[in-house]
């Protein structure tokens, strides 16, 4: 009877693992940047509200404490850091439950805590490694955004001989942010996230001057315009 007894609680909790396995969907975050309407591409000339020209070489950015909130506000981590590189963009998969999902929440660099990381730390591959290249040392730490590229005063013109070059960091240049997500997941579902960044908002017009504006490692002088980059940058996100 015992026996009978064990073998019957381990089919109940053999099954209610099942189901519970069975109720988390696969949804999938794409982190995805546009200029001008079109998906960007690096070394593509493109045309600034400004009238101005510019093409990418570099774009990497920190993401961090990424969650996805249901309708009843409870949150999922998606990731607690991502370095993501818009050259080289990578996919992001999470485990939802079937439902409504309302807002997508993240933080633009890195915390105090996370910023306070020692890269020797982790290994090789982990966003935080010095592996990355991203740890300016124990003065400014990490770099939250790398943004280069090259630059010309007219769009029309083919020499581009201006570079531009920005690094933003320090704790007081993280931000978080909320978007509105409007996202039903569900078996045999699309369940996928599109997280985009619009270019054009930080180039345009009473924006940055790529020209004249061209450098900020985020230094005492220059950090007027890393905070008006990490500004327009917030602004610049939204999820489809």
């Amino acid at each position: 009877m015992n026996k009978h007894l064990i073998l019957f609680a381990l089919a109940i909790a053999i099954l209610l693992a099942s189901c519970g396995d069975d109720a988390l969907l696969d949804t999938e975050l794409n982190i995805v940047a546009s200029m001008n309407g079109q998906e960007l591409q690096f070394g593509q000339q493109y045309t600034t509200d400004q009238d101005q020209g510019l093409y990418f070489t570099l774009f990497k950015l920190y993401l961090s404490e990424l969650e996805i909130v249901d309708e009843a506000g409870v949150a999922t981590s998606i990731a607690d850091v991502l370095l993501h590189d818009l050259e080289n963009p990578e996919s992001y998969k999470v485990e939802l439950e079937a439902g409504n999902y309302t807002q997508l929440r993240f933080g633009l660099g890195l915390d105090e805590t996370l910023n306070q990381s020692d890269p020797n730390d982790f290994e090789v591959d982990h966003p935080l490694s010095y592996a990355q290249n991203t740890h300016w040392g124990w003065a400014s730490l990490y770099k939250f955004m790398m943004l280069e590229g090259r630059c010309s005063e007219n769009a029309e013109d083919d020499l581009y001989n201006t570079t531009f070059a920005y690094h933003t960091g320090t704790d007081s240049l993280f931000r978080q942010l909320e978007l509105p997500l409007n996202l039903e997941v569900e078996e045999n579902g699309a369940n996928s996230i599109q997280l985009s960044i619009n270019m054009d908002l930080l180039f345009g017009a009473n924006a940055v001057n790529v020209v004249e504006e061209n450098f900020s490692h985020s230094g005492i002088e220059e950090l007027p315009l890393a905070i008006r980059i990490t500004d327009r940058m917030m602004e610049a996100f939204s999820v489809n």
